[in-house]
C-alpha cells in the first residue's frame, strides 16, 4: 500500500465534520448533555428456536430538535459505516445531517454478518455463501483510481487510508449461486470454509413477481414477504422487482417506528428503496438515491407509486469509465417522467456543479460535507416537514 500512502491528498473543505462531535455540542454547553441522542437497535427478524435472525441493525444519531427523520441505506455488501464515519477518521454523513437538525438512521442490512446470521444454517448441506468486496475491481468501478493503489489525481476519496475501508467490509450472506445484479465489481465468495473463484457481486435475492404476495415465512424465521409486482432489474435501470423482501419489510418496520421520513439509498440499496415506496409511499417524504440500481422508468409505475414522492438522484465523477452510464440515464428518465406527470424529479450531477473527483462512496469523500449541505438545501426546498 506504500504507493497509496505517498499519494497527495485533496484539500479538505469538510469543516463541519472535521470537528469532533463533542465540539459541535459544545456550541451550547448547557444543552449539550441533553442534545445528543445516540442509540443502536434492531428492526425485523424473528426467533427461530435457537437465535434471532433476519433483523437489520439501526444506528440512530440526532442533535437538538430534529426536523424530520432520514433513513440511510447502504449498497450491496456495505455497512452503516459508510454513513457514520470515514476511513481517515472524520465524522460521517450521520453527523453532518444530525448537526443540520435531522434525526438520522443508518442501516446495517439483515444479510450482513454484522447484523447477525443464522449460525445453524452453516451446519447444513445447503449452507449459505459468504461474500466480501475485494480491492481488485472497486478502485475503478467506484472511482478511486484506474487500478488498485493508483488513485486519480483529483480523487476526493481519502485513499491514504483505504485499508480502513477494506477492514469495514462485513461478509454478506447469500443462499446459493450469485445472480450478478449489482454490476459494480466482484466479491470474493467463500462457501463451506474454502475460497472460491471470483463471482458477480450480488447474493441471491428472493424475487417476488406478478403482484402476488408470497405465502408463509421466509427462511430463518423471518417475517412473511410483502407484495410486489412486475418486471426485473438489470444493471443500468428498468423498474426493479428484485428487491430483497426481508429488507423491504424491515425498512417498512423502521419507517413505521420513525414516522414518515426521507429515504436515502445507495447503489443496490436502490431496489429496496424503490420497493418500499411502492408498498408504503405514505411513509416516504422524499427519495434520495445515490448512484442507484434500478431507478424506475415505466410511466405507469411512476404515476401509480412515485408521483407524490420528491425524487433526487446524486452522481459523482467518472460516470462513463465506471460503467455508470446506464444507471445515470435511468435516473434522468425517472426525473423527466416524474416532472411530466406533475411530480418532482431532479438529478444532481456533481461535476456540473463544479465538484470534481467524487466517487461512488461520496458520503466518505473529502468534500462529503459540501455534498451533504447540497442535499439538505434540496430537502428544505422540496420536502414538507
Amino acid at each position: 500500500m506504500s504507493a497509496v500512502m505517498m499519494a497527495s491528498s485533496v484539500a479538505c473543505s469538510d469543516e463541519v465534520s472535521q470537528a469532533p462531535l463533542t465540539s459541535i455540542l459544545n456550541k451550547d454547553m448547557e444543552k449539550a448533555p441533553t442534545m445528543l441522542h445516540n442509540e443502536t437497535f434492531f428492526v425485523g427478524g424473528a426467533y427461530n428456536g435457537t437465535q434471532y435472525t433476519g433483523q437489520s441493525m439501526i444506528h440512530r444519531l440526532s442533535l437538538g430538535e430534529p426536523t424530520t427523520p432520514i433513513v440511510m441505506l447502504p449498497g450491496l455488501g456495505l455497512s452503516a459505516y459508510i454513513y457514520t464515519s470515514t476511513p481517515d477518521g472524520r465524522a460521517g454523513w450521520t453527523s453532518d445531517f444530525a448537526a443540520g437538525g435531522y434525526d438520522t438512521y443508518a442501516v446495517d442490512t439483515h444479510n450482513l454478518a454484522v447484523s447477525g446470521l443464522d449460525a445453524a444454517a452453516f451446519g447444513t448441506e445447503n449452507q449459505p455463501a459468504l461474500s466480501v468486496w475485494g480491492e481488485s475491481k472497486i478502485w475503478k468501478t467506484w472511482g478511486f483510481g484506474s487500478k488498485p493503489n493508483e488513485p486519480y489525481a483529483d480523487t476526493q476519496y481519502p485513499v491514504e487510508y483505504i485499508e480502513q475501508l477494506y477492514a469495514s467490509f462485513s461478509p454478506q450472506i447469500s443462499e446459493g449461486k450469485s445472480s450478478g445484479v449489482e454490476g459494480t465489481g466482484t466479491q470474493s465468495s467463500v462457501k463451506g470454509g474454502g475460497a472460491s473463484e471470483q463471482q458477480p457481486a450480488n447474493g441471491k435475492k428472493e424475487a417476488v413477481t406478478g403482484g402476488q404476495a408470497a405465502e408463509g415465512p421466509a427462511k430463518g424465521g423471518q417475517r412473511p414477504v410483502g407484495t410486489a409486482q412486475g418486471e426485473t432489474t438489470e444493471q443500468g435501470g428498468q423498474s426493479s422487482r428484485n428487491a430483497d423482501p426481508v429488507e423491504v419489510q424491515n425498512m417498512i418496520a423502521l419507517l413505521e417506528r420513525t414516522g414518515p421520513a426521507v429515504l436515502m439509498v445507495h447503489s443496490m440499496g436502490g431496489v429496496t428503496g424503490f420497493e418500499v415506496v411502492r408498498q408504503r409511499p405514505e411513509l416516504v417524504k422524499a427519495l434520495i438515491v445515490i448512484e442507484p440500481v434500478g431507478s424506475p422508468t415505466d410511466q405507469a409505475d411512476l404515476k401509480q407509486h412515485f408521483v407524490d414522492v420528491p425524487y433526487l438522484a446524486v452522481y459523482g465523477d467518472y460516470i462513463e469509465s465506471r460503467g455508470q452510464t446506464g444507471r445515470y440515464e435511468s435516473c434522468m428518465e425517472t426525473a423527466k417522467v416524474l416532472n411530466e406527470l406533475g411530480g418532482y424529479g431532479e438529478v444532481m450531477t456533481l461535476t456540473e456543479l463544479g465538484y470534481k473527483g467524487n466517487t461512488h462512496l461520496m458520503m466518505q469523500d473529502m468534500n462529503k460535507s459540501d455534498i451533504a449541505k447540497l442535499i439538505m438545501e434540496w430537502i428544505q426546498s422540496h420536502v414538507k416537514v
